[in-house]
């Protein structure tokens, strides 16, 4: 295979935190490529690769990732290019995955998402074609994990209300005197409040110009918004912002801080007393997290307002909203992690488990809706047993079907068993490999939904969501 990097001679990038649509250009043609991104410099240099067909196709994978990821995305797809260009490793003729990259991934599991990424986009842009058979083997190597956001869904982030009251006291004794004099210690306490009030990420404080604080008085009622930087969105090329509200007490705070430092509308709101250098996202991180330690907050688990992100999320679900407007709010692709808080609320779960979770006879009943009664494999003549193929591996004897000999079962083997009564699963039947692939493929089928922006509503990820509960049912009855 030829492939040629032969594409325009630069690419524009979006600026973060400029009033207005302003663009910096990259240079396609140097062997460095520089860029700045939320206030860090990202540098890729590709002197430092063997020159040959592979690096034209590790440009044209870079470059193209550049126009819809974040440059931080883009530092980690270069370390595995530069593992591949260290073992002279080649996909241009993809036969077989090598044991090297497979022992790679096992450890180091970020990985895996930059190599699947690198064989689509050799598959759409080369005439390198994947074949299937290797598309089940890139899929097979996927890390093991627990189900995504398992933590959100067995633990309640929510601060205490004695949490959030030292966080408020904090924020009014930071904020209670404002001059020029104390510029970063008041902007510590704005940055915290604002990521108390709005769940910001770090790269949303960083783009926050003076010109986005908007008071609006109208008769007695004042309102007082900051204009966001909206995360950008897959196969989006721009940044937007959108208008959120805040408190009064901090919308005041912040036009008296722009007041006492005689800011223009067009400077950053945030930046460096020292050199006027608007913050890095990397540096707000260390000056908010350094505030949760002045507080006597633990973050041990967090860098950042990663926390203060999960308490206003949790929060929200506690209250009753749903999953898409949490989704909206925090700036998610999909509804995946805001449906992880809506499950963990407190209090719901405690309703369930005093009702239900606790009967024995609650149990019972459940067991008797999803299946027929178990039985042994001597039971059940082997023209009845049940087999098929789960992902891309077959499996047999899992149960044997009720149905009489001479009726074919219409809807599909495995899949549906689990919520069949005419179903009789065997106690030392192989559930459990049955389970590790239903949650390999419902993998699979929420990366293709969320990248075709199709996840909220796609059917065949909440079947097999609806499968995998039944198949852990059916396990958990054995166990007892």
């Amino acid at each position: 295979m030829n492939y040629k990097f032969n594409r325009i001679d630069t690419i524009k990038i979006q600026k973060i935190g400029q009033v207005g649509n302003e663009y910096f250009e990259i240079d396609l043609a140097k062997d460095v490529w520089l860029i700045r991104h939320s206030g860090i410099l990202y540098t890729v240099a590709w002197k430092k690769f063997s020159k040959g067909p592979e690096l034209e196709t590790y440009k044209g994978f870079i470059a193209s990732r550049l126009e819809t990821k974040s440059p931080s995305v883009i530092t980690k797809d270069m370390r595995l290019l530069k593992f591949f260009n260290s073992c002279q490793m080649s996909f241009l003729d993809i036969q077989i995955i090598p044991d090297q990259l497979k022992v790679r991934i096992k450890n180091l599991s970020l990985d895996y998402y930059s190599f699947k990424s690198y064989v689509q986009w050799l598959n759409e842009n080369t005439s390198v074609k994947i074949e299937s058979k290797l598309n089940f083997d890139i899929i097979e190597l996927r890390p093991k994990s627990r189900k995504p956001y398992h933590n959100l869904e067995s633990k309640h982030y929510e601060l205490s209300k004695r949490t959030q009251h030292d966080l408020i006291k904090h924020f009014e004794n930071k904020l209670n005197y404002i001059t020029r004099f104390n510029t970063k210690k008041v902007q510590t306490g704005l940055m915290l409040m604002i990521s108390y009030e709005l769940g910001l990420r770090p790269i949303q404080i960083h783009a926050l110009n003076i010109a986005d604080l908007t008071i609006h008085t109208h008769k007695t009622e004042r309102l007082c918004s900051l204009n966001i930087l909206s995360v950008k969105k897959r196969s989006e090329k721009e940044y937007k912002k959108t208008k959120r509200a805040i408190s009064i007490k901090l919308g005041n705070k912040i036009a008296e801080y722009i007041s006492a430092n005689k800011l223009d509308h067009l400077d950053p709101m945030f930046f460096s007393p020292r050199n006027l250098v608007r913050y890095s996202s990397t540096k707000i991180c260390k000056l908010i997290s350094a505030e949760f330690q002045e507080i006597g907050i633990n973050t041990k688990d967090y860098f950042g307002n990663t926390i203060l992100r999960h308490n206003l999320a949790q929060s929200l679900a506690n209250q009753g909203s749903p999953s898409e407007i949490i989704a909206s709010i925090l700036g998610h692709n999909s509804t995946t992690a805001s449906n992880a808080y809506v499950k963990a609320v407190p209090t719901i779960s405690k309703i369930k488990t005093q009702a239900l979770g606790k009967s024995k006879r609650f149990t019972e009943i459940i067991d008797m809706l999803m299946t027929g009664e178990p039985k042994k494999e001597d039971e059940v003549k082997k023209d009845r047993w049940v087999h098929g193929v789960v992902g891309n591996g077959y499996i047999g004897g899992i149960g044997g079907c009720g149905l009489p000999s001479n009726n074919q079962c219409p809807k599909n083997p495995i899949y549906s068993c689990y919520t069949c009564q005419k179903f009789h699963p065997f106690k030392d039947g192989p559930h459990q490999e049955v389970l590790d692939k239903l949650q390999a493929e419902v993998q699979l089928f929420i990366e293709q939904a969320t990248s075709s922006g199709d996840i909220q509503f796609n059917r065949s990820i909440d079947q097999l969501e609806l499968t995998i509960e039944s198949v852990v049912r059916t396990i958990e009855r054995f166990n007892k």
